[in-house]
């Protein structure tokens, strides 16, 4: 019986041995798999992010470039229509409606619209120093206040006040808000 014993003891270590081995191997395969297809995933998605954050190819009429300006000192363009005809809106810049509205009667007119885009703050700062002369606005002031840029315009006897600060890290937010000041009697 120890012999039979011996050899049941003999093929039962070797049984285990062999799940043992098996259990190593698919071990080793699994992290060779890991090895291969984590990098890669990490590749991919980093990729993903670059590209993501990347600047976009210029999509700006070239009439609106200066000849041999690099891009992004070029003047933006403006949007054709806008929601009141005589404020200029970068082509690039898109109304936040949650944040913006107008009211008009009696002669007068009170507006507050908010844009926002990826568009560098300085070109905007440029574009409204550039595009509200020509639509017969006066510029008043031009103050940078720790990053925020306060344009102040006059239209007759209204006011316009260009309110431009960064509101993300690649986002300009834009803020425009007419009112006409109270004339005392």
């Amino acid at each position: 019986m120890t012999e039979h014993s011996g050899d049941l003891v003999v093929q039962r270590d070797l049984l285990i041995d062999g799940r043992v081995d098996k259990r190593e191997r698919q071990m080793n395969n699994f992290l060779k798999v890991q090895q291969r297809f984590i990098p890669a995933v990490i590749g991919v998605v980093l990729m993903g992010f670059v590209a993501g954050c990347a600047p976009k190819a210029s999509t700006e009429p070239l009439d609106s470039q200066v000849a041999g300006a690099p891009a992004d000192q070029a003047p933006l363009a403006r949007h054709k229509i806008t929601a009141v005809p005589d404020l200029p809106v970068p082509a690039k810049m898109k109304i936040k409606k949650s944040a913006s509205y107008s009211y008009e009667g009696a002669g007068t007119r009170t507006i507050d619209y908010t844009y926002t885009g990826q568009v560098d703050i300085r070109r905007v700062r440029r574009f409204y120093q550039d595009q509200m002369p020509l639509n017969r606005w006066q510029l008043l002031t031009d103050n940078d206040i720790r990053g925020v840029y306060w344009l102040t315009f006059q239209k007759n006897r209204e006011l316009c006040t260009v309110i431009i600060r960064k509101s993300l890290i690649f986002w300009t937010e834009v803020r425009l808000l007419i009112q006409q000041p109270e004339v005392n009697r």
